[in-house]
């Protein structure tokens, strides 16, 4: 067991860092950037391309995601534009409701799961447990419903 997880979270490594940059390229390739529409519109277009150059945004992509790839690997995640401070201390914020809504998930799951399976398991062949396992594929088939 203890093999199968060491080799989940090294194949995890990789992942992450596909995600990060598919992510990261597909930011650069929108319209515009993190000053646009976030500025005073009386500002001065030489402002405007000072301040671009001052946050690296006229650096190429590779260099910009390496400059942040760095930065994120020592915990610095940047500086919030809107919000004006940093992202660690903005995500440090909110994890506790994330975290609350998955255990608050995770232990509705289970208080549900159990009693229907026990059910379940009991009168097999009978007329609600198909309704209730036609009803379970409705749910999860759901995503994909809405997603076509």
């Amino acid at each position: 067991m203890i093999k199968f997880i060491i080799r989940r979270m090294l194949i995890a490594i990789p992942q992450l860092f596909v995600l990060s940059l598919l992510v990261f390229f597909l930011a650069t390739l929108m319209p515009g950037d993190a000053f646009t529409g976030m500025v005073d519109p009386d500002i001065t277009p030489e402002r405007l391309e000072e301040l671009r150059e001052l946050h690296g945004l006229n650096d190429p992509w590779y260099e910009q995601y390496g400059r942040w790839m760095s930065g994120a690997l020592q915990g610095d995640f940047g500086q919030s534009f809107r919000f004006k401070q940093p992202v660690a201390d903005l995500i440090g914020d909110r994890i506790w409701n994330s975290v609350w809504l998955g255990v608050f998930t995770l232990v509705f799951s289970y208080l549900l799961a159990i009693p229907l399976g026990i059910v379940s398991g009991r009168y097999n062949d009978s007329w609600l447990i198909k309704q209730l396992l036609d009803l379970r594929m409705l749910v999860l088939l759901r995503r994909h419903l809405f997603l076509a």
